[in-house]
């Protein structure tokens, strides 16, 4: 009735697998597309073809698999008038060599917080000097945005000053 009774399936390329950047492709023989993830970030684009061996008539279609990187949080805590470095981690599938990074607002630098100050370096690292007051530091956000993927991962650092401790 639908002009499409028993239709060929297959990739574009005629094949029935195919192995992506970031994910797998495979067509089963009752026409269903499976894919299946590398756990990278990234996009493959896969060209699927169903074609009516009677009439001839075929459809494709393109899937785009697109793996986009997590949003992650790290926590922190450090008595007054200390310092700790806190260094993003890249995702899988990142380049660290086209990697650049910067605070969510875009500077680079220094920044200066409700309770101390961060510097972020080239590598992605945040050095954090906590002054004389304890409390939560008003959240730090790094971007890191690799140029070979075209992807942008995004770390928010939770750090909490506490008082100093008392010696004995």
């Amino acid at each position: 009735p639908d002009g499409f009774s028993d239709p060929v399936i297959t990739l574009c390329d005629g094949s029935t697998s195919e192995s992506g950047t970031i994910a797998n492709i495979e067509v089963l023989p009752n026409g269903c597309v499976v894919v299946s993830g590398k756990n990278l970030v990234g996009r493959d684009t896969f060209c699927v073809v169903v074609c009516n061996p009677i009439t001839d008539v075929c459809d494709t279609t393109i899937i785009v698999v697109v793996v986009p990187p997590t949003p992650d949080t790290i926590r922190e805590t450090l008595p007054t008038d200390s310092t700790i470095t806190v260094c993003v981690d890249l995702e899988n599938g990142f380049n660290p060599s086209t990697t650049t990074y910067s605070y969510c607002n875009g500077s680079t630098g220094t920044l200066t917080g409700t309770l101390g100050t961060a510097v972020l370096d080239n590598n992605g690292c945040v050095t954090y000097t906590a002054g004389s007051i304890p409390g939560n530091e008003a959240p730090i956000c790094v971007v890191a945005c690799d140029a070979t993927t075209g992807f942008c991962d995004t770390t928010i650092i939770i750090i909490t000053v506490t008082p100093p401790r008392d010696t004995i």
